[in-house]
């Protein structure tokens, strides 16, 4: 079995996310539009301190964020005139830096019990939704506002819970599988879905450092045609598909992923009615993270 111990000392962790965004408006078979794909990216650097444990096994986890710059790759703009993109361009950028400078100034640490898989307390995030509030254009504010109660201290708690989830609780071998019902809070478009995800320990191996390590990967597919709403900004989808895969590394020493690589894919509908007919409406949410995590002597 996976021995889940947090080792005292500190961590340099490094993420780089891509997001693609695009929807088609299907009126028949033979008049199909899409939108040009939004494409935003972000790039991460955390530094991750963990503490010694109390008498009751408890440990404090600080995170410095030192980089967090996000960016918009889209080409969506050749219609525009000089000025009209000029001033799209700077909204686009003052939305990431106020975002940047809420993430790099918040203090972020959570308690939690390695032995019992338990995370206990997050905090930091209802301050970094609560700045950036604060600093962004009047007429996002009430958008804002919306999506706060999706990526405060509660939910990123429920996200480092389901994490626990994806290590085996009994002893496994190379090709054993175990499932485990999480769910991802970050998913693009759909915020509430439980996924079980299916993982398999594929190999395990012996890195350039001496380490044993242990490689699992993730999958599981979610799919519902009952109507909801979903998302921060609760919109209304009459199916929604959801694929999740992930690779991750793990010291087997210490239980800390090292690298990882998690997709997630988002197919949602809904059908709206204009004025020059009903379209189907496919949105699309992909988005694509790799990391990894180096430990500073």
């Amino acid at each position: 079995m996976l021995r889940l111990e947090y080792p005292e000392g500190k961590y340099l962790y490094k993420m780089e996310q891509r997001d693609v965004y695009y929807d088609s408006f299907i009126r028949s078979l033979f008049d199909i539009r899409a939108n040009p794909p939004r494409k935003l990216g972000l790039e991460g650097e955390t530094i991750t301190s963990f503490g010694p444990p109390d008498a009751e096994g408890i440990v404090r986890v600080d995170f410095e964020v030192t980089k967090y710059k996000g960016f918009e790759e889209s080409q969506d703009d050749e219609d525009l005139l000089p000025e009209e993109l000029e001033e799209k361009q700077q909204k686009r950028q003052l939305h990431f830096d106020n975002y940047s400078r809420a993430v790099l100034d918040a203090k972020i640490w959570m308690l939690v019990n390695p032995k019992l898989r338990q995370t206990l307390e997050v905090h930091g995030y209802d301050e970094i939704q609560d700045r950036v509030i604060e600093t962004a254009a009047p007429e996002m504010r009430e958008a804002y506002q919306s999506a706060r109660k999706f990526f405060g201290d509660e939910n990123a708690k429920k996200a480092r819970q389901a994490g626990w989830r994806f290590y085996p609780d009994q002893p496994v071998a190379v090709g054993d599988q175990w499932t485990a019902s999480a769910q991802i809070i970050e998913v693009p478009i759909v915020t509430k879905s439980e996924l079980d995800i299916e993982n398999t320990l594929k190999e395990i191996k012996t890195d350039s450092e001496g380490r044993r390590i242990a490689v699992i990967e993730s999958h599981s597919e979610w799919k519902t045609d009952d109507p909801d709403k979903y998302g921060p900004y609760e919109i209304e989808y009459s199916q929604v598909e959801v694929y999740f895969d992930a690779v991750m590394e793990l010291d087997i020493e210490t239980c800390l992923e090292i690298s990882g690589k998690r997709q997630i894919k988002v197919v949602a509908k809904r059908r709206i009615d204009y004025d020059v007919g009903s379209f189907l409406v496919v949105s699309v949410a992909k988005r694509t993270e790799t990391s990894t995590v180096e430990r500073i002597p």
